[in-house]
């Protein structure tokens, strides 16, 4: 796992200096889901009772090609997320207390060090301490971030250790709104004939601002959205919820994300055409 985050690293910090090419940060990127899948033997072989009728059990060759695309994904949502000031610290920071909460125990040592060394970086980043030169993430941060976020929960997730420690369907809420925003902001990249890699300013950060919001109440109201989706996750978990229930739980409020961030933007044209053509 060092070794990968080592690689993601060093691409993210080439990334931010040079600016490679995405063919370039995507082969990369998959290349690094693919080791970790195969030097690790962790993948995940059983999503649960997803849809009411059994547990889905994936066979070998495509649970690894699950593992692999849901690594890739969640680093590149973390990575989407970035936008503000202390936003996806702040957001890992929600989902590490969580998993804390809904695993104790686990992951050990890992979790509190981890929470440790983005607490020094907000510190810095969201000049908490003055002294302190202003640092930020960069793709070599966010995506590493994202990268721990994602083997905790493959880890957590797998009967890797021995045991399963949540259901599948529980980490979808640990990373709800990062996966809320990517698959929204893909869907229409992808709906205006557009690259799903195409950036652009329709994140959910990106819209808190378009309304009038600060930079750092758009950071409570992100952050807010988010702590409640890692609660209600939690919440479930608890009282032992069928996954099927959560599942369908967890894709109303995407549905409801989407109408709410569709309506959002609309109102935001509506009132600003001139400054609402760019947010395409």
């Amino acid at each position: 796992m060092v070794l990968g985050a080592l690689f993601l690293l060093v691409v993210g910090t080439l990334d931010d200096r040079f600016k490679l090419g995405v063919f370039v940060r995507i082969l990369a990127e998959f290349a690094l889901a693919v080791f970790v899948v195969e030097s690790m033997d962790i993948s995940i072989t059983n999503l649960g009772n997803l849809l009411g009728s059994g547990a889905l059990r994936l066979n070998p060759a495509f649970s690894s090609a699950f593992t692999i695309i849901a690594i890739f994904g969640i680093m590149n949502a973390f990575n989407m997320l970035d936008g503000l000031d202390g936003l996806v610290p702040s957001v890992l920071l929600v989902s590490l207390v969580t998993i804390q909460m809904v695993t104790p125990g686990a992951p050990a040592l890992f979790g509190p060090s981890l929470v440790g060394a983005v607490l020094a970086f907000l510190a810095s980043n969201m000049q908490l301490v003055p002294q302190l030169p202003k640092t930020f993430l960069g793709d070599a941060g966010s995506k590493l971030l994202g990268f721990a976020m994602v083997l905790l929960l493959v880890v957590a997730a797998s009967n890797t250790a021995g045991t399963r420690l949540i259901q599948p369907v529980t980490a979808l809420f640990l990373v709800g709104l990062p996966l809320y925003d990517m698959t929204f902001v893909t869907l229409h990249r992808v709906a205006k004939g557009l690259s799903p890699f195409h950036a652009d300013r329709r994140h959910v950060h990106h819209f808190f601002l378009a309304v009038g919001c600060s930079d750092r109440r758009a950071w409570v109201m992100v952050l807010s959205i988010h702590l409640y989706i890692c609660i209600l996750g939690w919440a479930l978990h608890k009282t032992a919820v069928p996954d099927h229930y959560q599942f369908g739980l967890f894709i109303t409020g995407f549905l409801f994300y989407t109408l709410f961030m569709q309506q959002g933007w609309a109102t935001v044209k509506s009132n600003a055409p001139a400054s609402a053509d760019t947010q395409d």
